[in-house]
């Protein structure tokens, strides 16, 4: 994987609340020192919030998220995200997909 790679996926993982609390402090200290780590981030952030923005649209039904939980079941283990994630810090919008979920 390129530098520019690695800096993109975890940026993703800092967006998507994947990180542990030692990882996500030093995501937000780098995001402080690399002006490019902070705008993948940033730009990522905004996509994931363009993602989020339901106003005034039907939830999704129950069987459209039970066939993506199955999908994302059968994924091979070193793709399923950090069973010890915390919550983002208040450093950058995070979209919190599953309480979106969770709220209907």
């Amino acid at each position: 994987m390129s530098a520019e790679e690695d800096r993109l996926a975890r940026a993703g993982d800092y967006v998507l609340g994947l990180m542990d609390e030692a990882e996500r402090l030093r995501a937000e200290a780098d995001m402080a020192a690399d002006p490019a780590f902070r705008a993948d981030v940033e730009q990522l952030s905004a996509r994931m919030a363009a993602l989020d923005d339901t106003a005034g649209r039907d939830p999704v039904p129950d069987s459209l998220w039970a066939a993506i939980e199955a999908r994302l079941d059968e994924q091979p283990a070193d793709h399923a995200p950090a069973a010890s994630a915390t919550q983002p810090s208040q450093a950058a919008p995070v979209v919190d997909l599953a309480a979106r979920r969770r709220a209907g």
